[in-house]
């Protein structure tokens, strides 16, 4: 993330905001990264190169509430 970390970037999002989904788009491997942005507080974890379907299925899924990764 440019210019600041990731963890005090959504410490503020969910201090101010703690109803505010955070998706993150990353370049970073999945099966390395995704659960240490989950864990941290994401409520989901995308490589950038996925589908555009993948994105949406996310999305709806945030939206419910359950939580997902593109595996």
């Amino acid at each position: 993330m440019p210019n600041g970390s990731f963890q005090k970037t959504l410490n503020f999002i969910k201090k101010k905001r703690c109803e505010t989904k955070v998706l993150v788009f990353s370049t970073l491997e999945e099966e390395l990264y995704a659960a240490k942005y989950l864990k941290a507080g994401a409520d989901g974890f995308l490589q950038k190169q996925v589908s555009e379907e993948s994105v949406r299925t996310e999305l709806e899924k945030m939206i419910r509430k359950t939580g997902y990764t593109n595996s």
